[in-house]
């Protein structure tokens, strides 16, 4: 997979499949391989283009804080150096912030955002959540991590198949790139500074807005706050998900997005 150097670090990113650009981003302390069963579909029909933010994967890791904007920048000029005018962003949980600050800012750049379980604002409760990680991850052994990580992020129907649970964690824990405990701390503080309530109404480009009904660490609450403030923008929440709802109602998710960006393509 390439690396480019992008405002100073050496960013990982992947791309494949052809058509329509696709650009994959994911949530806080998460690699790019987080997206990898939903691109092996979305390939056929798209260029599919997922990223390990700074401070992730095989991605440079600085010990200097950064922003959500410093991300957006990353995305961007990523974008400018692969010679892709306009693209479909997609991002997850803190992906979904720099979707945001990417349509807002780069409008150009944006043919639609799709923001999955994800908020306009850190609330007092994914404050609390979201500052844990750091703490958790430096003293827990991997495996306990995750399994911790898990009840927050997925739904109490997915945490019943205990097999697919063990097998999920024991895969996490045994990855060669780990997210180092600094990269959780700059990036939970860049989520908490994180608000884009001033300006929702100056976004644009349409919108496709995925929550999961039990979502303990983004409740629904925030995705309805975002639609009733995106002015193109269309809300569908996903039952017995939690905050990994793409994946857990995966082929749901991937009908919905394919009606959306079709839709998008022909309106242009």
């Amino acid at each position: 997979m390439p690396t480019s150097r992008i405002n100073g670090i050496n960013l990982h990113f992947h791309k494949s499949g052809k058509g329509t650009p696709l650009v994959f981003l994911s949530g806080v302390g998460s690699r790019l391989d987080t997206w990898e069963n939903i691109i092996e579909i979305l390939k056929e029909d798209f260029e599919c283009i997922s990223i390990d933010n700074r401070g992730v994967g095989k991605s440079d890791k600085p010990l200097k804080s950064y922003t959500i904007d410093d991300m957006s920048k990353d995305t961007i000029k990523l974008l400018n150096k692969l010679n892709i005018k306009s693209a479909h962003i997609i991002g997850q949980s803190m992906g979904g912030l720099i979707a945001q600050v990417i349509a807002y800012k780069y409008p150009m750049f944006c043919k639609s955002i799709t923001l999955c379980s994800t908020v306009a604002f850190a609330d007092s409760r994914s404050k609390i959540i979201w500052s844990s990680l750091p703490i958790l991850v430096k003293q827990l052994h991997p495996r306990e991590f995750f399994y911790v990580t898990a009840s927050w992020i997925y739904s109490k129907q997915t945490l019943s198949n205990t097999n697919w649970l063990n097998t999920t964690v024991e895969k996490a824990a045994n990855h060669p790139d780990l997210t180092p405990a600094h990269t959780y701390k700059i990036q939970v503080e860049s989520m908490i500074q994180f608000d884009s309530r001033a300006w929702l109404d100056k976004i644009s480009s349409p919108c496709l807005i995925i929550s999961g009904q039990d979502d303990i660490t983004t409740p629904v609450y925030q995705s309805d706050l975002l639609a009733k403030n995106i002015k193109k923008s269309l809300h569908i929440s996903l039952p017995n998900s939690g905050h990994r709802a793409i994946t857990e109602n995966k082929t749901k998710f991937i009908n919905e997005f394919k009606k959306f960006i079709n839709k998008t393509e022909k309106e242009k």
